[in-house]
């Protein structure tokens, strides 16, 4: 019997998903509603569904902190977001971690029937549709149910549970379990290549007794001069940003920029223009009133704070990486960014400059460099050693290096002269080249990263900072005032 597509409904206000369900079930479509993030992950461990549905704000977890933990299961169910007032960090958050769309509540059902079709477009792997079996139906092996269902239990587990032995069935010397037919890995990249290691080991030719192993050398670690001279002749492959972005910097610089060249500008970008219709569509705007035009959700939000969310859309996706060695690394640098920009802006508020829009763009860009190097390690994987001596590895290339990475970016990217410097030189400067202004604005710049580590946004372990006290002394700021600001900082 043909099954219909199914959808998970997750919703804390019990009326608001019943009549979610029966506008959805006009269309054809069953739900299944529940009302926390923790039943949500106990009925995908136990049936298959055609699309998640799910409120941000729940009872539990957050929407966003589901999502995370369906990611790390590899689960391929698609998932849609939804919320009176979700903004661009929201938005931009769903994004990155594998959200197909995000529905601005109320909406019509069938926007949700719209957002499964775009889904259906952009499941890489197979689905049941490729297969030819019928929505709904749960994906089946050999042995039972799919390898999906069984790592959302293992998510659901609790740490007590988790930390119990485990059984593993025997299997006759080089065979292989046979993964059921579509469904994804259990394992996420860094343990995938965990594992590959482990097989290459155990597939290692056996030594005669008394005969020390014979292990491949491996391969130098890059020293910064080799890199630096790559930079040098142009052979390092660097990241690559839309190219409206050094126009929104040029922009941002000219006080007088109105709202028409705002909107023309940004309108260049989809993915910019989606991010700044849903912070415009918001709550936190206090309007019930819909905006369907960028040039009204400019003048909503206002000219240079548009132009400002603009840039933050196009950085964040540079630290969206896949990197099975430093994902974890990239994933907890943009978290030290994004803390580093907001508290930027808020520094440079205490300070009296006149463009704490502009001070938050520093704040986005001014370690860019350390990015650049992130990826240029990750094609080298080889060459990073593991464990604690690779993390030491690359922090001293990070240290090192960074700032001669940050310039060469943001000259590719052409971007405006003072972010090339606020990415070249802001543990220090050139003497006799740096003006009041410079200073201050460097100060400012290194006394946000310095913060944003100290209250806990570190990225590598052993992270050397300057002593805030002297920074904020010179600012006129008060060292205790500067903490608590920042540890108030919620990154998104």
């Amino acid at each position: 019997m043909l099954q219909l597509p199914t959808v998970l409904v997750v919703d804390g206000d019990p009326a608001a998903a019943s009549e979610m369900a029966k506008g959805l079930d006009r269309l054809g479509l069953g739900t299944h509603i529940v009302s926390t993030a923790e039943q949500a992950l106990l009925s995908l461990s136990s049936r298959r569904f055609d699309l998640i549905l799910c409120e941000l704000r729940l009872p539990d977890l957050s929407g966003l902190a589901l999502l995370r933990r369906i990611e790390r299961a590899e689960l391929e169910t698609p998932f849609v977001g939804m919320a009176f007032d979700a903004d661009v960090d929201d938005l931009v958050q769903l994004m990155r971690h594998g959200a197909v769309d995000f529905l601005s509540r109320p909406f019509r059902a069938s926007e949700v029937e719209d957002a499964m079709e775009r889904a259906a477009r952009r499941q890489p792997r197979t689905s049941s549709l490729d297969r030819g079996e019928p929505m709904g139906a749960m994906s089946t092996g050999p042995g039972g149910p799919s390898h999906a269902t069984a790592s959302i239990s293992q998510l659901h587990h609790s740490p007590s549970q988790s930390s119990q032995t485990h059984h593993t069935p025997s299997r006759s010397a080089g065979s292989h379990p046979t993964p059921s037919r579509g469904a994804p890995s259990l394992l996420s990249p860094r343990q995938a290549a965990q594992q590959a290691r482990q097989e290459r080991t155990r597939g290692a030719v056996p030594q005669p007794p008394g005969t020390a192993p014979t292990a491949e050398a491996p391969a130098a670690p890059p020293t910064i001069e080799s890199l630096l001279q790559r930079l040098r002749d142009g052979t390092l492959e660097l990241p690559v940003i839309a190219p409206v972005t050094a126009e929104i910097l040029e922009l941002l610089q000219r006080p007088d920029a109105g709202v028409d060249q705002v909107a023309e500008l940004v309108s260049k970008d989809p993915s910019i223009v989606a991010g700044l219709l849903r912070l415009a569509n918001s709550g936190r705007f206090g309007t019930t009133r819909g905006i369907a035009d960028i040039r009204d959700a400019c003048l909503r939000i206002g000219n240079r704070r548009a132009l400002a969310v603009a840039q933050r859309i196009a950085v964040a996706g540079l630290y969206d990486m896949n990197l099975p060695q430093l994902s974890g690394i990239a994933e907890a640098m943009w978290l030290n960014v994004d803390v580093c920009a907001l508290g930027s802006r808020q520094l440079s508020e205490l300070l009296g400059e006149d463009d704490p829009d502009a001070a938050y763009v520093e704040g986005l860009l001014h370690n860019v460099g350390e990015l650049a190097l992130l990826r240029v390690l990750a094609a080298l994987p080889d060459r990073i050693a593991p464990g604690a001596a690779g993390l030491e590895q690359v922090r001293e290339l990070l240290e090192s290096a960074h700032e001669h990475f940050g310039k060469a970016v943001l000259k590719r990217w052409r971007m405006p002269a003072r972010f090339i410097r606020a990415a070249s030189a802001h543990h220090s400067a050139p003497p006799g080249l740096e003006d009041r202004t410079g200073r201050l604005r460097r100060l400012r710049i290194l006394l946000s990263w310095t913060m944003a580590v100290r209250v806990g946004y570190e990225y590598l372990p052993g992270q050397i900072t300057p002593d805030p006290a002297p920074i904020c002394a010179e600012l006129g700021l008060e060292l205790d005032a500067v903490e608590e600001l920042f540890r108030a900082i919620e990154p998104s």
